[in-house]
């Protein structure tokens, strides 16, 4: 995954684990519901509703595991 230079401090997405000013991070995008425009009367099928998605920020650790061990 992509990194960038961190330019303030962050929290880790996936291990809680805290990102530095100066660190490399990576966003990942994550599901955090769902949304609909359905704009019919009644009870909104099941076809209408999208995901809802936010980029969080993931360590460099966590975004790119097998060139940390390497």
């Amino acid at each position: 995954m992509k990194t960038r230079k961190a330019n303030k401090k962050y929290k880790c997405h996936l291990c809680e684990g805290t990102i530095n000013k100066g660190d490399q991070y990576a966003h990942k995008s994550v599901v955090i519901g769902k949304e609909t425009i359905y704009a019919g009367s009644g009870e909104v099928p099941d076809w209408a509703w999208t995901p809802a998605r936010a980029t969080m920020p993931v360590c460099n650790e966590c975004a790119n595991p097998k060139e940390v061990e390497a």
